[in-house]
């Protein structure tokens, strides 16, 4: 868009970049990520929309896939783990959300996934997906353009 190539994008809503204008499209809930079956989902408290919530920071000894740390999502994995003074082991981090989902899907890790991948699982073995207690995880998606 800077450059001039596309009139617009849609992307997550922050950070922004000053020569940029944002407009909000949506809202979107980040969720934690564990392998099916995994005996950490035990610790999981019951919500009343089926999508349990769990304590990142009971998390200590599970291995973390994450997006990259220049992707804009970095900064809410960032906070989240602030949040609970927790320090996670990163075994893998990519630019790609379908590598997180196969990745826990196998057993790998745990990680952090988008609401569109809860709502259509991909492959036989899905992610079991949970809220996280105690911070914020949505966020915003806006269409960015090059104001007139």
């Amino acid at each position: 868009m800077i450059n001039g190539q596309l009139p617009f994008a849609f992307l997550p809503g922050y950070p922004q970049r000053a020569e940029l204008s944002y407009r909000s499209v949506g809202v979107e809930q980040i969720y934690l990520a564990l392998p099916p079956g995994h005996p950490m989902g035990a610790n999981a408290v019951a919500a009343y929309d089926g999508v349990p919530y769990l304590d990142v920071s009971t998390l200590i000894n599970v291995p973390f896939i994450l997006q990259s740390q220049h992707q804009k999502i970095a900064h809410m994995q960032s906070a989240i783990f602030r949040h609970f003074n927790f320090y996670p082991d990163i075994v893998y981090e990519t630019n790609n959300w379908d590598t997180i989902y196969t990745f826990i899907s196998v057993g790998i890790g745990a990680g952090f996934l988008p609401e569109i991948l809860r709502l259509m699982p991909m492959r036989f073995r899905s992610p079991e997906f949970y809220r996280i207690a105690g911070i914020d995880t949505t966020r915003i998606y806006a269409v960015a353009y090059l104001p007139q």
